[in-house]
C-alpha cells in the first residue's frame, strides 16, 4: 500500500443502533441509511461526507486540526473524543499502523491466540505514540484483520470498543474490507451497532482539495 497516497470509498451506513434510541418507529430512511463519501490524502488530509436527515454533515481532519459541519450547525474546529480520533487516525493511515510499526514509534507484542465467536484469532496488542491501546485480532489462514478492539482486549472484556471486519475484496491487487461493523457500550439492544458497507472504492484518485478546507466550508455557509 505504500504506492497508495490517496484513497476514496463511496457507501452506505446502517445505523441499527438509532432502532433502539428512538422511541417511534417511524424513523427518517436518511437516518438509518445515508449514504458517504471518506476522502483520504495519506496521513495528512480526511474528510468525512454524510448525507444525513437534518441536512448534510463533515467531520475533517487538515492541516492538524479536527473540525466537523453537523446538518444546520454552523461549522466549528473539534476537538474530538479519544476513540472519534483514533477512528480517523485509522483511515487516515492508508498503510495501517501495523505497517512499519516500529519506525512509527508504535509498541506492538503479540499475544496468545484467542478465541473469538468461535474462531480461533491471531492476537496483537499495539501501543501508539498517544499511549492508546489497540488489540488487533487476526485470521490465522490468512492474516487479514478480523476485529480491532479500542482500550481492551476482547478476550477479558467482550463489551469493548470493536471494529469487526469482513467482506475482503481485492482492489488492483490488495484486500480492503468493505464491511466494517462498529459496536460499542454506548449501542444497546439487539440491533446495537453501525455498519459502514462500502459500495466504491478508489486508489489514487484526484480529489478536490477544497473539501478539506474549513474556510471553504465556511465561506460557503455565509448568508
Amino acid at each position: 500500500m505504500r504506492n497508495i497516497q490517496s484513497i476514496q470509498y463511496k457507501g452506505k451506513f446502517d445505523n441499527s443502533y438509532l432502532k433502539d434510541f428512538v422511541v417511534s418507529k417511524k424513523i427518517d430512511k436518511k437516518a438509518l441509511y445515508p449514504e458517504f463519501e471518506l476522502s483520504v490524502i495519506n496521513d495528512q488530509d480526511y474528510t468525512l461526507l454524510i448525507g444525513g436527515s437534518f441536512g448534510p454533515e463533515a467531520y475533517t481532519f487538515s492541516d492538524k486540526n479536527y473540525w466537523r459541519d453537523q446538518g444546520g450547525a454552523p461549522p466549528e474546529q473539534w476537538i474530538p473524543s479519544k476513540i472519534d480520533r483514533l477512528k480517523i487516525q485509522l483511515f487516515l493511515d492508508i498503510e495501517g499502523f501495523l505497517y512499519n510499526w516500529k519506525e512509527k514509534g508504535f509498541m506492538l507484542k503479540k499475544l496468545d491466540d484467542v478465541v473469538l465467536e468461535n474462531k480461533k484469532c491471531h492476537r496483537l496488542r499495539l501501543i501508539t505514540l498517544e499511549k492508546d491501546t489497540l488489540f488487533y485480532y487476526q485470521n490465522p489462514e490468512n492474516c487479514l484483520i478480523s476485529k480491532i478492539s479500542f482500550f481492551q482486549d476482547l478476550a477479558e472484556y467482550l463489551k469493548s470498543p470493536s471494529y469487526t471486519f469482513t467482506n475482503y475484496k481485492k482492489i488492483k491487487g490488495f484486500q480492503i474490507p468493505f464491511n466494517c461493523v462498529y459496536k460499542t457500550q454506548m449501542f444497546k439492544g439487539p440491533n446495537g451497532y453501525q455498519e459502514m458497507k462500502i459500495e466504491k472504492i478508489k486508489l489514487n484518485p484526484k480529489i478536490n482539495m477544497e473539501i478539506f478546507s474549513l474556510k471553504n466550508r465556511i465561506n460557503k455557509t455565509k448568508p
